[in-house]
């Protein structure tokens, strides 16, 4: 991050922490619920974790790694779900069934992102359709949602800043756009839905200003007076 970026990602922080002591205050405005939650999602985007920020600054290694393992998960348990549609579809002669469920984790793991997506997202789809057949195939509990869960983790993985900034210029627009977005958020939603405070609850709105003030630490300026003349 530049320096400018670094106190405008502190200043997010700040404001979070803000509407976290002051959770009951807003609560009762959907919009404002929403507008946080927002800039909950995009903070986390720029920089997910420490983790995340090395692969962002240049290694990338530990950003592939966390997204090898998500893909992994997501492939093994949508072909987990795969194996009992076919087993079922073969059993109930459904052609089509047996058709849409023919995949094996390694086949899911070497798809494309968009199309491991797609493929989980409809055996997930066919899952819950014929899930009090899939009983009597061994389906167990909590397998169609932990299939959902892999498949949320791994969409959120996709394209965030730190699978992409790590890629240099292309990268660092990336960036460029999250703060972007970020500043119009609290310019276009936060800043407004805020002055309803200034009457309503003034602890919570100067908190709030106080917090939206961006200080970059690291900027430094010269003296411009210059130095006296040696005696």
């Amino acid at each position: 991050m530049t320096d400018n970026q670094s106190a405008q990602h502190r200043m997010f922080q700040a404001i979070q922490g803000v509407f976290a002591l002051h959770t009951t205050s807003y609560q009762r405005l959907p919009g404002l619920v929403m507008a946080h939650a927002e800039l909950e999602r995009l903070t986390k985007l720029i920089a997910p974790s420490a983790a995340g920020q090395q692969g962002i600054d240049g290694d990338t290694e530990g950003v592939s790694l966390v997204k090898k393992s998500t893909r992994q998960t997501l492939a093994t348990r949508a072909a987990d779900l795969a194996s009992l549609l076919h087993s079922y579809a073969d059993s109930s002669k459904n052609i089509a069934l047996l058709t849409e469920s023919d995949y094996t984790d390694k086949m899911l793991y070497r798809k494309s992102d968009a199309d491991i997506v797609q493929i989980s997202k409809r055996l997930h789809l066919l899952g819950v359709a014929e899930e009090t057949a899939l009983v009597a195939e061994g389906l167990e509990a909590d397998e169609l949602k932990n299939l959902d869960t892999s498949i949320k983790l791994f969409e959120s993985e996709i394209g965030t800043p730190a699978t992409i900034i790590a890629e240099g210029s292309s990268g660092r627009k990336a960036r460029k756009a999250l703060f972007k977005e970020t500043m119009a958020l609290f310019r276009n939603r936060l800043d407004k839905l805020m002055l309803r405070f200034k009457s309503r609850d003034l602890d919570f709105y100067n908190a709030y200003q106080t917090a939206r003030q961006v200080i970059n630490t690291a900027k430094r300026y010269e003296d411009p007076t210059p130095p006296a003349p040696n005696a």
